[in-house]
């Protein structure tokens, strides 16, 4: 806790050092993201009225019609729209900005497999034309559609396998042959490393943690810690400076499934 004021007071020196220097709006968008820095630390240490200020305060700065317009600028406003911070119309902006963001990449097979096989395809009908199996265009133009259909079924059917293997199911751990416990102590060491970071990034890396610990806590039979581990992972995914985009979707989804297989284990 006290490492945690020290870092409050330091935010708030700079803030106001900060305040002071940008008043020509050129460092607006460095002011507002430590005021959001400040308010997660707030939010952290339970004075949620003093993280509302702040989170108004970087609204303001970045609403200034001296702050210029950039795309750091557009990555906090989408940030603060998405917690309902933002101006009309910003949510749909939110939403783009999630879209265009990086996200995990389908593997090679999901997306070719519908090219692979319509060049194969075509490739047997080609030869089995000129070696004379094929004696019509009519087959030949039979085999071209039944090859196109069966591309795009195959295509379809793994892309949305795919997806569901990624959308469901808790987080699967892999804990390199260590006991449990170990396994534990070992993520709640890295959670805090990433607790003590204002990095946006290594936000989503402790909601990725919190996670991997609820799936420890579920396979250990623990139901309470596991919700607990799920409540801290939804907080940080919640976080208006946590990287938007596919991994933040997912892991959300991810939470509320967990949830879900954990109140019927309670019943």
């Amino acid at each position: 806790m006290a490492n945690k004021q020290q870092k409050i007071q330091d935010l708030e020196n700079q803030i106001e050092s900060d305040r002071i220097l940008s008043g020509d709006g050129t460092n607006c968008t460095r002011l507002a993201t430590k005021q959001l820095r400040l308010a997660r630390l707030y939010r952290q240490t339970g004075d949620m009225a003093k993280a509302s200020e702040l989170m108004a305060d970087a609204k303001k700065t970045l609403d200034d019609p001296l702050c210029p317009n950039s795309r750091e600028k557009i990555r906090l406003q989408n940030a603060m729209a998405y917690m309902g911070m933002g101006t009309p119309g910003a949510q749909q902006q939110s939403i783009n900005s999630m879209m265009m963001n990086r996200g995990q990449r389908m593997p090679a097979i999901y997306r070719f497999a519908g090219i692979l096989i319509l060049f194969v395809g075509y490739g047997i009908l080609y030869i089995s034309e000129f070696l004379g199996i094929l004696t019509s265009t009519t087959e030949f133009g039979i085999g071209i559609f039944v090859v196109f259909g069966l591309s795009i079924a195959v295509s379809t059917i793994l892309r949305g396998r795919y997806m569901r293997s990624i959308n469901s199911g808790p987080v699967m751990v892999n804990t390199g042959g260590m006991d449990p416990a170990t396994a534990v102590e070992k993520l709640e060491s890295k959670l805090r490393e990433d607790q003590s970071s204002i990095d946006p990034k290594r936000i989503l890396d402790a909601a990725q943690t919190e996670l991997a610990l609820a799936s420890l806590y579920y396979q250990s039979k623990d139901m309470d810690k596991a919700a607990q581990a799920l409540d801290g992972a939804q907080k940080f995914l919640n976080d208006p400076i946590c990287e938007q985009g596919f991994e933040r979707e997912r892991l959300l989804r991810t939470v509320e499934q967990m949830k879900g297989m954990i109140s019927r284990n309670q019943q």
